[in-house]
């Protein structure tokens, strides 16, 4: 980290399938998983924190974020939408709704973008060259995954 590199151990994950319900036999009862170095794991989790801390003491992430966030999801959303609904609907105000999936919004994100913003938050030095190494990650497909072609997607 000190030097602004990433082991090469670590930019490489494998994927395998991990069994959640229903048929064993049923390619739709496995969930793909990553597995990587654990300490990488630790790390980025570490990390991640201190950005979220960061970003949270400087204004940069808004109270209304609730996607990627911890005790925050879709679910704790919709509670809030539907609680300021309420409200405005007993005042008689008018209420305006659009909502927009950004599910699959990383898997197509610009990293020079990213590493933009990232830079023109105050994330630079040896940090922001450590993020920048992890674009270079590769993952294996695990054996078994190749039996169950659903699970490589």
């Amino acid at each position: 980290m000190s030097v602004g590199q990433v082991p090469y151990e670590w930019m490489s994950a494998i994927v395998t399938p991990i069994f959640k319900k229903g048929l064993s036999s049923d390619c739709s009862s496995y969930r793909s998983v990553s597995l990587c170095c654990a300490i990488q794991t630790i790390m980025e989790m570490i990390i991640m924190v201190e950005i979220l801390t960061y970003l949270r003491k400087h204004n940069v992430i808004s109270k209304e974020q609730h996607g990627f966030l911890s005790r925050r999801s879709a679910v704790s959303n919709l509670l809030e939408t539907t609680n300021d609904w309420t409200v405005s609907l007993q005042n008689k105000h008018m209420i305006t709704a659009i909502y927009i999936d950004y599910s699959k919004a990383f898997d197509v994100v610009s990293h020079p973008k990213l590493f933009h913003k990232l830079s023109a938050y105050g994330i630079g030095g040896n940090l922001l060259t450590w993020i920048r190494h992890l674009t270079g990650r590769t993952q294996n497909i695990h054996k078994s995954v190749i039996l169950c072609p659903t699970l490589s997607s």
